[in-house]
């Protein structure tokens, strides 16, 4: 199993999130995975699509992959709704 594939099944990603990349930095003792959206300019959430606005770039720190400190990096959707708030998407790996 390559490590692209082991941490997206680790993080239990489903379309339309992938992970794009993984850096291993041995002596840093760090983990940093790259997770991008694959989503066009909606967003179904909810029962209602939504117009992606925007993008924003986004970091979190993850539990700790075999004592490597694990970072999570990915550029997150920014919805309108049809009443026209906006907000960020919903990520599956921090809630």
């Amino acid at each position: 199993m390559q490590d692209i594939e082991f941490c997206a099944r680790a993080l239990g990603l489903k379309e339309p999130w992938r992970v794009k990349d993984v850096q291993l930095d041995v002596e840093g003792r760090k983990v940093v995975i790259e997770v991008e959206c694959q989503c066009g300019t909606t967003w179904g959430y909810e029962e209602e699509v939504l117009v992606v606005q925007s993008y924003e770039q986004r970091q979190w720190r993850h539990l700790d992959t075999m004592q490597f400190e694990t970072i999570i990096q990915a550029r997150v959707p920014r919805v309108r709704s049809a009443e026209g708030r906006t907000a960020m998407v919903r990520v599956p790996w921090a809630f």
